[in-house]
């Protein structure tokens, strides 16, 4: 759970900042007074932080039933975050008796990226609702579009291993990529550990492989963007007849990326990609010889 380190209470009535930051003792205690009278007085800001002063023991005794009694009057006007703590709280045990069930609820009632990413957590493990690597799938899709780097890297596991979705060691490499980025130190470990496997096949002649190095360098995941090596490994893919690559070669002559502008060497590769039986390419030929009609 993250401590909050400011909110802005009641228009203009008080805004407490650094609660959770270093302060002296007498300023602490005036901080703790004020929002006791503001919790009284139903503030749901001020419940809410007032559980976490609790829960952390900062300027207090630590106390988490305490903690729990004001995330529950917080939650109760709609608060996310005591919805959230109030999950978490169940799923640890702390103030409450343990139950996955219970945790389950305000997860879902809080709907924020980090409760997102516990349901998942939950499908995923059969905690408090049937195991379900879908419904895993589902919420901590939700989760990494809001940029939470442990869903993205939990969504990453699911297409490496092929639970609740398609194996898909490209698309799990994605989500590992932006979880990198987004400072976890495992996805990092993760982006390296695939891309060398990947190449390796690459290297090895296998166009799928080749084909994923391409789209890696074409967007920039594992490696810098770098539409010339892209454009090399689509080049080696295609020359073993993969539609994937012969569309995407056609893609790049047409726009001049990694290779020079060639509209009938875009024209020639979609309609290889297209005998195929790849749709794209058949439309985008189609859409390419109208205009040259």
């Amino acid at each position: 759970m993250k401590p909050v380190k400011f909110l802005y209470l009641t228009a203009g009535i008080i805004t407490l900042i650094a609660v959770f930051l270093p302060v002296s003792s007498n300023a602490m205690t005036i901080t703790i007074s004020r929002l006791k009278q503001l919790s009284a007085k139903g503030n749901l800001f001020a419940e809410e932080l007032l559980g976490e002063v609790y829960y952390f023991g900062k300027g207090v005794r630590q106390d988490y039933s305490k903690a729990i009694y004001w995330w529950k009057k917080s939650a109760e006007q709609g608060n996310i975050t005591a919805e959230y703590n109030l999950g978490e709280a169940y799923y640890s045990g702390h103030g409450v008796p343990r139950n996955y069930s219970e945790a389950v609820y305000w997860y879902k009632k809080s709907g924020n990226a980090d409760a997102e990413t516990d349901l998942g957590r939950a499908y995923a493990t059969g905690r408090g609702v049937h195991q379900d690597y879908a419904k895993a799938a589902y919420w901590w899709r939700k989760a990494s579009a809001q940029g939470n780097n442990t869903a993205q890297y939990d969504l990453g596991m699911l297409y490496l291993f092929g639970k609740g979705v398609p194996s898909n060691p490209t698309v799990a490499l994605y989500w590992f990529e932006k979880s990198a980025r987004e400072g976890n130190v495992h996805a990092e470990n993760k982006v390296r550990l695939i891309f060398n496997v990947i190449k390796n096949s690459a290297e090895k002649g296998n166009a799928n492989s080749e084909t994923d190095i391409g789209i890696f360098y074409d967007n920039g995941i594992g490696v810098p963007q770098n539409y010339s090596k892209a454009a090399y490994w689509y080049k080696k893919a295609a020359a073993q007849g993969y539609d994937e690559a012969e569309f995407n070669l056609g893609n790049y002559y047409l726009r001049g990326k990694g290779v020079p502008q060639d509209y009938a060497k875009a024209a020639y590769w979609w309609r290889k990609a297209a005998a195929q039986g790849n749709v794209s390419a058949k439309h985008n030929l189609e859409i390419l010889e109208s205009r040259n009609k």
